[in-house]
């Protein structure tokens, strides 16, 4: 859950874009696999999203994450490609990137009950957060950070000004 979060929120993803509909709906034409990350040392990773909502014609995105010292999307992912080799010997590079314990496709349903209980378990209110809430948050925290507009825009992916 800490890595989907991380990526979630340095990645600006939209739920759909880490997630599945349900179990049965994966389709490694379309979702994130293991094959659509490659890293660049431990500076750097690279998400390739084949397919988003600003994204209409399928042309796919690239999407860089950088390393820092506080939260570490890059590092929390290297963490959890192991875990899961270490768990599943050999996984298939078109196998769905983000998996459940029981190594099932990430679900948005299920992401949201993990999110939740996270949530709960910090003393917050969980109607507060949805599944849109890492990519809001990724948003307010650029500008807060003084990042200019455009450049949030270009970020999140955003074809319209409702990232303002």
């Amino acid at each position: 859950m800490q890595t989907v979060v991380l990526v979630a929120f340095f990645g600006f993803l939209r739920c759909g874009e880490f997630t599945v509909r349900s179990y049965g709906a994966f389709n490694r034409e379309f979702h994130l696999c293991i094959e659509d990350v490659s890293f660049q040392g431990d500076a750097q990773v690279f998400l390739r999203l084949k397919s988003s909502k600003s994204d209409q014609f399928r042309e796919g995105v690239v999407i860089r994450l950088f390393r820092n010292d506080r939260m570490c999307p890059v590092q929390s992912l290297k963490r959890y490609l192991s875990l899961r080799v270490a768990l599943r010997p050999r996984p298939s590079l078109g196998d769905p990137l983000f998996v459940t314990e029981d190594n099932l496709p990430l679900t948005r349903s299920v992401f949201l009950q993990y999110l939740r209980r996270l949530v709960c378990s910090l003393g917050l209110s969980s109607f507060q957060f949805t599944g849109h809430s890492f990519r809001i948050g990724a948003a307010t925290s650029a500008a807060n950070a003084g990042i200019q507009d455009h450049m949030i825009k270009a970020l999140g992916r955003w074809s319209s000004d409702s990232y303002l």
